[in-house]
């Protein structure tokens, strides 16, 4: 199997940036290159990185730790609130990327239902017999794309700032093919405050997706089978004889009857 590629876009005059010369002028093309690293790796983390870890950066970097720090702190070039950094600029164009593949993953499978569509429509006789299963199956297949109204989730006025838009949240558990367990991860981050178990900020929320997916699908699969075990031991019940609390009630009502009259 290919393995996926990513890329983001990269202005061709971004050097001439104030900012860019700037930092060309204090640390070189060695600044420059350490500048588009950084941006890869907020890229491949989500848009946040932590600034506790500028050692372990700069490391993989093959760099110094006080190099990375001058970048985030001297040129305006990032945002920080203390915890993490990030750059707005790469946020934007994450969320332009998501929005992107989310819109030519739904083209696609428009282009599949078309293709289906034709075939189905050559053999008459068999759309005839199939079309009310297909309708039943066309809406319950579709439903989990939609996102009405009253799903969109409420929104803190006092979210932090690395908290990701519900949008961009919306469409990633979308692009996953998962879209029904997006509200509900929204909504349990949004009240914790987008932070993890220990107090930290959250800063690479996609990483969540999967584990969140995995959990919610297991408890619905431990529900349906502790409901099917009752359901067995009832059925189980009803065969061995055992009597309704119907069944007990009529008996009992024929023996008050029957003392009342006891020539019957």
């Amino acid at each position: 199997m290919a393995k996926e590629t990513y890329y983001f876009s990269h202005d061709f005059s971004a050097r001439n940036d104030p900012k860019m010369q700037k930092l060309m002028r204090k640390h070189g093309m060695a600044g420059i290159g350490l500048y588009w690293c950084i941006i890869e790796l907020l890229n491949e983390e989500g848009g946040y990185l932590l600034l506790s870890q500028c050692e372990d950066y700069a490391f993989a970097l093959r760099t110094q730790c006080d190099l990375i720090s001058s970048l985030i702190n001297d040129f305006l070039l990032f945002e920080n609130d203390g915890e993490k950094f990030w750059s707005e600029s790469v946020l934007r164009r994450i969320d332009k990327r998501n929005e992107k593949s989310v819109k030519a993953k739904l083209s696609a499978d428009k282009r599949w239902q078309d293709a289906n569509a034709m075939r189905t429509h050559t053999n008459r006789n068999a759309i005839k017999e199939r079309k009310g299963k297909e309708i039943e199956k066309n809406k319950s297949a579709d439903a989990p794309e939609i996102f009405l109204p009253d799903e969109i989730p409420e929104i803190n006025p006092a979210r932090p700032p690395h908290a990701p838009p519900w949008d961009s949240v919306k469409h990633y558990f979308t692009s996953l093919n998962e879209p029904t367990y997006a509200i509900s991860f929204f909504r349990h981050h949004e009240s914790a405050g987008w932070v993890d178990k220990y107090g930290r900020a959250i800063a690479h929320w996609p990483s969540l997706a999967s584990g969140w997916i995995s959990n919610d699908k297991s408890k619905a699969k431990k529900a349906a089978e502790t409901e099917a075990k009752k359901t067995e031991k009832a059925d189980s019940k009803e065969k061995s004889g055992v009597k309704t609390a119907a069944e007990l009630i009529a008996e009992r009502e024929q023996r008050r009857l029957n003392h009342l009259n006891p020539s019957t």
